[in-house]
C-alpha cells in the first residue's frame, strides 16, 4: 500500500486534501526549490536546449505559436509526447493519442507516443535529458512517468494554462506546478493579481503575455479549414459547448449538460435546413458520462454518435480556432470560452446555473457581462430565433469595445515572448 492511500485510509479524502496543501504540497516545494539554482545554472552554460511537451488532448494544446519559433532555432530539440491518464479506458486512451499522433506528425512536429499499445510500456521522456518539461495542465496526475516529481532533479517547468483562468479558486493557482515553474505565461493582469493573494510564492514567477491562440485568431488572413458538412453560408453554424462538471461534488459546478442533452439533440432536428449545430464537448466529459450511473459507456457513446451521424451536426473534437472562426454563434456553459470565443467576434449564449458568479474572478465577471445568458431549453430557442437568425444582436458593439480594451492590447506575438522567455535560460548569468 501506497503512503497516499495509507494516509487515505486513516484521514480519509478530505484529510488528505488538508494534508496535501498544508504539508505535503510545502515540502515538495522547498525541495525543488533547493535544488532549483543548481539546474538553472547548469542549463544557463548549455549552448543547446532540449524541451520535452506533454499534451493530454489536442484541444488543450496551446503552443503551435512557440513550437513554430523553436523549429527556427537550431538551438533547440524538442518532441511532443502525449500524457494519457492510466484511469482512462485502453479504448479512449488510444482514440486520444492516435488523434494527437495525425495530428502532430501532420504538422510536422517531433512526435514520440506516450504509450506503447502493442508492447504496453509507457514511454520515459525523462531518457531524452530535458532541460525544460511543459505540461499542458497543471493537476500532476497520470502514470509516474509523466508526472513532476520524475523530471526535477534536472528540469525546469514552464506552463501556460490550457484555458483562460476565469475563476477566483485557490487551486488554480497554488499546487504544486504553479509553485515551482521556471515561468508561468498567464493571458492577464487579473491572473498576477489573483496570484498574489492565492499562491505560496505569491505569482513571482508570472509573466504576463496575453492567450497563446489569440495570434491564430487574430491572423485572419491564414487559410482555415471548414469542417462543417453544409456548405451553404445561408445556414448559420451554432457551437454548442458543455463542460464536464456533472456532478456537485466538482471544484467547479458549471455544467447543465444532464438537464438538456436530450432537448439539444430535438433542437437540432427543428432547425434542420435552417442551423447546423456542432457539439464542442470538453474533453474530460466523456470520461465522466462513462462513471456516471445514469448514462455509462454504452448511452454515452450512442449519444456521441448521434451528432456525428445527424444531417446538419457534427462532433468538434480537436484544435477549434478554425471552428470557431468558421461559426456565426456559440451556446456553452465553459468558463474558458467565455473569454476565448469574444476572439471571434460573435454573438454567444452563457447557460448558467445560479452559482456562476461566485467562482468568477473579476475579469471572468467581465466576460460574462458581454454575453446573452439562459438558462434552460427555452432560452436556448429565444437565443437561436433572435439573434442568430433574426440577427438582433444588441451586444454587438459592447462585445467589440470589451474585445479592443482587453483582448488585443499586445504588439509583439504572445508566441514571440514565451519563447523568449524560454531561451533566455541558456542565457542566465
Amino acid at each position: 500500500m501506497g503512503i497516499k492511500s495509507i494516509i487515505r485510509s486513516i484521514y480519509g479524502k478530505c484529510g488528505l486534501r488538508f494534508l496535501r496543501k498544508t504539508i505535503i504540497t510545502p515540502l515538495k516545494i522547498r525541495l525543488y526549490n533547493n535544488r532549483k539554482q543548481r539546474i538553472l545554472t547548469n542549463i544557463s552554460s548549455k549552448t543547446n536546449l532540449t524541451v520535452v511537451f506533454m499534451p493530454i488532448d489536442i484541444s488543450m494544446w496551446k503552443y503551435d505559436g512557440v513550437v513554430n519559433q523553436m523549429k527556427s532555432d537550431p538551438r533547440i530539440k524538442f518532441y511532443i509526447i502525449p500524457s494519457l491518464y492510466p484511469d482512462n479506458t485502453r479504448e479512449h486512451n488510444k482514440h486520444i493519442q492516435d488523434m494527437m499522433r495525425s495530428h502532430f506528425m501532420a504538422k510536422g512536429y517531433p512526435y514520440i507516443d506516450g504509450y506503447d499499445f502493442i508492447k504496453e510500456k509507457w514511454f520515459d521522456a525523462r531518457t531524452l535529458n530535458p532541460d525544460v518539461v511543459i505540461f499542458t495542465q497543471p493537476y500532476n496526475v497520470g502514470h509516474k512517468y509523466f508526472r513532476i516529481e520524475h523530471f526535477w532533479k534536472n528540469s525546469v517547468f514552464v506552463y501556460t494554462p490550457y484555458g483562460m483562468v476565469l475563476e477566483y479558486i485557490e487551486g488554480f493557482y497554488n499546487m504544486l506546478l504553479q509553485n515551482i515553474a521556471y515561468r508561468l505565461f498567464y493571458p492577464t493582469i487579473f491572473n498576477y493579481y489573483d496570484a498574489q493573494k492565492l499562491a505560496y510564492n505569491k505569482g513571482t514567477n508570472i509573466v504576463v503575455t496575453g492567450y497563446p491562440i489569440e495570434d491564430e485568431f487574430k491572423n485572419h488572413t491564414a487559410s482555415y479549414e471548414y469542417i462543417w458538412k453544409q456548405k451553404d453560408p445561408a445556414i448559420k453554424r451554432v457551437i454548442w459547448a458543455p463542460h464536464h462538471s456533472i456532478t456537485n461534488s466538482e471544484t467547479i459546478d458549471y455544467s447543465t449538460f444532464l438537464e438538456i442533452a436530450d432537448s439539444m439533440l430535438e433542437l437540432c432536428n427543428k432547425y434542420l435546413g435552417k442551423i447546423q449545430f456542432a457539439f464542442k464537448p470538453h474533453p474530460v466529459l466523456k470520461k465522466k458520462l462513462y462513471l456516471h450511473k445514469s448514462w455509462g459507456k454504452e448511452k454515452t457513446d450512442l449519444y456521441y454518435a448521434r451528432w456525428q451521424e445527424m444531417p446538419n451536426s457534427i462532433i468538434a473534437e480537436h484544435d477549434y480556432v478554425d471552428l470557431f472562426l468558421t461559426s456565426d454563434a456559440m451556446i456553452h456553459d465553459c468558463s474558458s470560452f467565455t473569454a476565448e470565443y469574444l476572439y471571434a467576434g460573435n454573438p454567444v449564449m452563457y447557460l448558467s446555473k445560479s452559482n456562476h458568479l461566485s467562482y468568477a474572478n473579476e475579469f471572468g465577471k467581465r466576460c460574462y457581462e458581454v454575453h446573452y445568458h439562459g438558462s434552460c431549453i427555452s432560452h436556448v430557442y429565444d437565443f437561436i430565433d433572435d439573434v442568430v437568425i433574426g440577427g438582433n444582436d444588441t451586444l454587438k458593439k459592447t462585445r467589440h469595445q470589451f474585445v479592443d480594451e482587453h483582448l488585443s492590447q499586445h504588439n509583439t506575438t504572445v508566441a514571440e515572448k514565451i519563447y523568449k522567455e524560454i531561451v533566455a535560460l541558456m542565457e542566465r548569468h
